[in-house]
């Protein structure tokens, strides 16, 4: 009775496991992976599970690339439109500076350049697919550039570049300064704002001095006001020699406290000159613009005199939208006419081609590594295809011959399982 149930007992075991092998072959060719747990084949499933792991994070830098070709792509876009921006503009310059337009037609062309500067400003402001602002840097969500009081335009954004890791080794970038793009073009020399470019055109043509040689000056306070006494001199001084190129005049003394009153003095001091010698001043939003009737060109400088014992007004003021100067140390000269917008014009057409060929080195960049990426996850698939897929021919082979072997243990386990002492005695 015992080797009979011990006979029994490891014939029910090896049944078993002959049944666990075919159960698992069956797995492999309905799933057709040779591993299907770890166990199958530990050192197999580790280097699946690593080769997986590798596919996704190269998964993940594609889908990087894609994000970032389509943020560049948009940005591409909106550098396109500014450039054809800025071409208006130079096309109404080029018009404007006609002496068959007058007055009336230079206002007119005047509003469109508004409308111009309207428009470069909603490109400057413009957003991804996703809502966030392209030239705002990592404030994505603040406007960038907003126009104040004065007209003038400033920068809320900051120098932030967004990038994403495109490869274990390199990043690519989905953006582009958005000050450096509108407010650095290097425009007559240094770094200027298109926007002022645009400003200056459209005050040239308001006060029809597109084709003479124009300086605008700005006159701000910068620390205390007028104590009392203070007059500010300007010295106009044509290319020619002689008097009669030249002006000079001296504004009203300040009154005790005065501070931004001495533009509006300096443009009254000019009205009540008798003689201005061919010199012309205008004076809109601040801004006191003097120029020669017969287009010529002269310089311009003013100095501060104060009573004696008191301080410097704190006075300084500006030449085309430039640096502030203090007024005690003199202000450079400086010249603005048509020639000068549209060379400045120019310059702000090539800024914006630099720029627009930066964001396409990016794309281009962008889609090198996608092509790598793309040939590095085919072979990840094959590596990973030949680790985990199953040969099914051979699977199927090996099933047929689980089960003739089952089917053959089976039946010789019945048939000895039948016989009993009796028949050995025989």
């Amino acid at each position: 009775m015992i080797s009979t149930k011990l006979f029994n007992d490891q014939a029910i075991d090896r049944f078993g496991k002959i049944t666990g092998e075919i159960q698992q072959t069956q797995a492999k060719i309905a799933t057709g992976k040779n591993v299907i747990r770890a166990s199958d084949d530990p050192v197999a499933a580790a280097n699946i599970s690593y080769a997986k792991d590798q596919k996704t994070i190269l998964d993940r830098y594609q889908v990087n690339i894609q994000r970032a070709d389509q943020r560049l792509t948009i940005m591409d876009v909106m550098l396109k439109d500014a450039t054809n921006i800025i071409i208006r503009a130079h096309e109404l310059t080029v018009q404007a500076s006609n002496d068959t337009y007058n007055a009336a037609d230079r206002k007119a062309i005047a509003a469109e350049i508004s409308q111009l500067k309207e428009a470069l400003l909603g490109v400057a402001n413009s957003k991804d697919e996703g809502g966030n602002y392209l030239f705002s840097g990592y404030k994505v969500h603040q406007t960038p550039f907003v126009e104040g009081a004065d007209k003038k335009i400033s920068y809320l954004g900051d120098r932030g570049v967004h990038a994403l890791q495109v490869s274990e080794s390199m990043k690519m970038n989905t953006g582009i300064d958005g000050a450096e793009v509108f407010l650095r073009a290097k425009a007559g020399g240094e770094a200027t704002s298109v926007f002022s470019v645009l400003e200056t055109l459209e005050k040239r043509l308001m006060t029809d001095t597109i084709n003479k040689s124009t300086i605008d000056v700005q006159f701000k306070v910068s620390g205390n006001a007028a104590e009392g006494g203070e007059t500010i001199q300007v010295d106009l001084v044509g290319s020619l020699p002689g008097a009669e190129d030249e002006l000079s005049f001296t504004a009203a003394a300040l009154a005790s406290g005065d501070k931004g009153e001495i533009i509006t003095s300096i443009k009254t001091a000019f009205d009540n000159l008798a003689d201005k010698h061919g010199y012309s001043a205008n004076l809109v939003d601040g801004v006191i613009s003097f120029s020669r009737d017969d287009g010529s060109r002269f310089t311009f400088e003013a100095t501060e005199t104060g009573t004696v014992g008191s301080t410097a007004i704190s006075l300084e003021a500006s030449l085309d939208d430039g640096k502030m100067t203090d007024l005690s140390s003199g202000v450079a000269t400086a010249h603005t006419n048509g020639s000068d917008v549209l060379a400045k014009m120019k310059d702000c057409l090539e800024h914006f081609s630099v720029q627009r060929t930066s964001v396409g080195a990016q794309i281009n960049k962008g889609e090198v590594q996608a092509r790598i990426i793309e040939k590095r996850l085919i072979l990840m698939d094959e590596r990973i295809s030949g680790m985990e897929d199953a040969d099914l021919s051979q699977l199927v082979t090996e099933l047929q011959s689980q089960l003739v072997n089952r089917d053959a243990a089976q039946q010789a386990f019945v048939k000895i399982g039948r016989q009993t002492l009796f028949d050995y005695l025989r």
